[in-house]
């Protein structure tokens, strides 16, 4: 899960699949919870996209109007088959890409420009199947001297209008 002073709680439900499928709907092939034959990359468990059914794991998400960050990890089901195993993901139209490796942290930043339902997407395509764990999407806060520029910039304008008065 994202963590520090630059990210918020996770938005996304069971993004470490402690809980099974929870949260998630598995629109195409299968997906199942496993504890091996790699380490979770977070908790106990991690979601395997099945190889050879193009497996597609969905969770929709409601953001308001800002930045965020999707963070996630990403494995091949076999070090032998990372070039067969690839992640597909798209989070709304917003977002979206690729990426193979064994335990690979993909983290983007993002802008929604509308508050509403988004829907997050995770697929496997290849013949070889893929692991997926630590899913999170989190607000980016405003940095702390945004915040006192912001007030500074009040206290100048308010200046300004004393002295024309």
């Amino acid at each position: 899960t994202l963590s520090g002073p630059a990210f918020a709680k996770t938005i996304i439900n069971n993004g470490s699949f402690e809980s099974g499928l929870t949260g998630w709907t598995v629109s195409r092939g299968t997906v199942d919870i496993e504890t091996a034959p790699i380490a979770p990359q977070d908790g106990t468990a991690f979601a395997e996209l099945v190889g050879q059914t193009n497996a597609l794991l969905r969770q929709t998400v409601k953001l308001k109007t800002g930045r965020y960050v999707l963070s996630l990890w990403y494995s091949p089901e076999a070090a032998t088959k990372a070039a067969t195993s690839k992640l597909g993901w798209n989070m709304g139209g917003l977002a979206n890409g690729a990426t193979v490796g064994n335990w690979v942290q993909l983290q983007v930043e993002f802008l929604v420009h509308a508050t509403k339902n988004y829907q997050l997407s995770l697929a496997n395509y290849g013949k070889a199947g893929g692991f997926v764990d630590n899913v999170a999407i989190a607000p980016v806060p405003l940095p702390a001297a945004g915040f006192g520029l912001l007030g500074a910039m009040g206290v100048l304008a308010g200046l300004r209008r004393r002295k024309k008065v």
